[in-house]
């Protein structure tokens, strides 16, 4: 599977964090640094494993808390319907 964040969200960039508002809830969105890059890694289609490879080379973080918080954080955001999953 890949993922991919929607087209139709619009978003901010704010001292380096994402800042975004839903167009069919209304509902108000905001990432860390983290998170941020995770979204903005996501504009074009990556697995979670290119996903956390890119997080490893950048933040120094062991791979199972990699693993572990990517994996809740794709989850939030595709039960915020923020997110695509695309099949391979």
């Amino acid at each position: 599977m890949k993922y991919l964040r929607k087209s139709n969200i619009t978003f901010s960039i704010i001292d380096e964090e994402v800042v975004l508002i839903h167009p069919e809830s209304s509902n108000y969105y905001s990432f860390n640094k983290v998170g941020s890059y995770i979204w903005m890694c996501l504009e074009t289609p990556m697995s979670i494993e290119q996903l956390e490879k890119k997080l490893l080379q950048k933040y120094d973080v062991s791979e199972e808390q990699c693993k572990k918080e990517v994996d809740y954080f794709l989850n939030e955001l595709i039960e915020k319907k923020l997110l695509d999953v695309l099949s391979d």
